[in-house]
């Protein structure tokens, strides 16, 4: 018991620091929600926000879910492939004058476009869609 409530007060601390120190927004105790490993609507909204159409957020995330949800491949390889999207972004079509438009995830130049959340007991169901597995803390961006 004393194990359980040394953990608590450390992810406690953990929470604070990362809401009150760093101001990632606090997205509550998840334990009770069937979570997915990225959070589209919250992912919409900041791409959304940086100015990319709709049809590219729609094809940007519907490429970095697919690479997450893929149950095909080893882990090193689905882990390669969606840190290559997250480092990287997500190349468009060429357009009329040669050039593409890729879809950065994460803007690497200016961090203070991006979005920093927090949860606590993230309940995430696994691959067989039956059993869960539950961080303590995840940080979503």
């Amino acid at each position: 018991m004393a194990t359980v409530d040394a953990e608590k007060k450390l992810q406690n601390r953990v929470l604070h620091w990362l809401v009150d120190d760093l101001g990632y927004t606090y997205l509550g105790n998840l334990e009770d929600i069937d979570n997915t490993p990225v959070k589209e609507e919250l992912l919409k909204a900041n791409l959304k926000k940086r100015g990319y159409t709709d049809d590219q957020i729609k094809t940007a995330i519907s490429e970095l879910v697919g690479k997450v949800n893929n149950q095909s491949d080893t882990l090193y390889q689905i882990n390669r492939s969606v840190y290559s999207l997250l480092r990287y972004g997500r190349q468009g079509a060429m357009d009329a004058n040669g050039h593409r438009q890729t879809v950065h995830y994460i803007d690497w130049d200016d961090i203070g476009k991006n979005d920093f959340f927090v949860a606590e007991e993230v309940s995430v169901l696994r691959f067989d869609k039956v059993t869960r597995k539950r961080p303590d803390v995840v940080l979503y961006m």
